[in-house]
């Protein structure tokens, strides 16, 4: 997963600073060179990382932020929470893409 302190940061906000994003990404299925979803979601997610950095700037698309800390996670769901976003996207950074919503 990612590290703010390593990756510039967040400002202490989940979102990163962002002219008004259009689409906000977490994770790539497929790259040019073929299916992805196999491998675990840090590899997809470093792969996603590198194609948007190739995008023109300022692009309408940006990654979500991302964490391995229960406690930031916790921190950051209160606060979008009481922003009114709906619900989070957790990932154990060693899996393999999975169809459908799991049961928990």
């Amino acid at each position: 997963m990612l590290n703010p302190a390593t990756t510039g940061g967040f400002s202490g906000c989940p979102l990163q600073e962002s002219a008004n994003p259009r689409a906000s990404v977490w994770d790539v299925l497929a790259m040019p060179t073929g299916d992805v979803r196999a491998r675990p979601y840090e590899e997809r997610r470093a792969m996603m990382l590198d194609v948007l950095a190739g995008l023109p700037a300022p692009s309408p698309i940006q990654a979500v932020s991302a964490t391995d800390d229960v406690a930031v996670a916790r921190v950051w769901h209160d606060m979008l929470v009481a922003s009114g976003v709906e619900g989070v996207v957790a990932k154990l950074g060693s899996a393999p893409y999975r169809a459908g919503r799991s049961s928990s």
